[in-house]
């Protein structure tokens, strides 16, 4: 690819290295994480299998974040604007990885779902059910971008220095909003109010303390990971 010079504002090298320290942060704290979780007997459960899910969804995204904003730092420092080869391939494998972890932070929710309300089905709180879940959930996120980047919409901006869909009114910024943001979230926020729908049932009901206090705890979860969710799509769109 040619390249041309880029007049760089002085501020954007900063930037950059703060996007690359916060990315290695990421990676160094999944990978950790991910040690724990192997090793450990313990956690080798359906719910940390999820939680092992979201690392390693964590990991590949900080990955390819990192590998975008070290070639943005490149560029900039030798004030150049320049598409390499693996620009388009590294935008797919972002957004690939962005589905990912929105998709684990939704199968958490729905597992802890399942151990609130659904308890005696033990089918759906087994590890071989979680397992093809899982599977299922990387081989949708890995074809979902196929169509925007078969129809060309992932284009070079030079102002960011990287490959990604522009943010204009068009079928691809909404597929991929709605794929990798809205759908997941509109499930989360549904799946909380349904619990709280449920705690409130139970509390006007004769019944044991400890199935209650479960599904407070599950309720909470929920709760965190809808914290999670909006700031991710906040510092998504800012």
């Amino acid at each position: 690819m040619n390249s041309s010079r880029l007049n760089v504002e002085s501020w954007f090298i900063p930037i950059d290295i703060l996007n690359i320290i916060c990315n290695s942060l990421i990676i160094e704290l999944s990978s950790v994480l991910l040690f724990v979780l192997a090793l450990d007997k313990i956690c080798h459960t359906a719910s940390m299998m999820l939680i092992g899910n979201t690392c390693l969804s964590a990991l590949m995204s900080g990955c390819c974040m990192l590998s975008m904003y070290l070639n943005t730092l490149k560029n900039d420092l030798k004030q150049i604007q320049f598409q390499d080869s693996l620009c388009i391939f590294r935008a797919y494998i972002t957004y690939v990885s962005g589905a990912l972890f929105m998709n684990s932070l939704l199968l958490q929710a729905i597992h802890r779902y399942f151990t609130a309300i659904y308890r005696t089905r033990l089918y759906f709180q087994s590890i071989q059910c979680q397992f093809l879940i899982i599977y299922l959930t990387w081989i949708f996120a890995s074809l979902h971008p196929m169509p925007v980047v078969f129809i060309g919409d992932i284009h070079y901006d030079a102002d960011n220095q990287m490959c990604q869909i522009h943010l204009e009114f068009s079928f691809s910024t909404i597929y991929m909003s709605l794929r990798n943001y809205g759908i997941p979230t509109s499930f989360i926020t549904f799946i909380y109010f349904q619990l709280i729908r449920y705690i409130h049932q139970m509390s006007t009901r004769v019944i044991h303390a400890t199935t209650l206090f479960r599904a407070k705890k599950e309720l909470k979860m929920v709760q965190y990971i809808g914290i999670l969710v909006v700031i991710l799509i906040i510092l998504g769109f800012s």
